[in-house]
């Protein structure tokens, strides 16, 4: 069990430098936040690209295999 000093304990100092230290960290986090935002919107239009280009495929293979399951039906081969 970690034994934590009283808030009486904590001086002055220590405190500046847990302020300091929480302000680096905000100003880190403030500039990751800035240099994903390209990368996210370059993915989500790259998923959105996707989507049509395999959209288009699965509707493609969809009738391609209704026209199969159609032929087979009426030929009557059905290996």
């Amino acid at each position: 069990m970690t034994n934590y000093p009283s808030t009486s304990a904590i001086t002055q100092a220590e405190l500046e430098k847990l302020l300091t230290q929480l302000q680096q960290l905000r100003s880190s986090i403030t500039t990751a936040r800035e240099t994903i935002a390209p990368l996210e919107t370059n993915l989500a239009a790259a998923y959105n690209e996707f989507q049509a280009v395999v959209g288009a495929l699965r509707r493609q293979s969809m009738r391609l295999q209704a026209e199969i399951s159609g032929e087979e039906y009426c030929t009557g081969s059905w290996n």
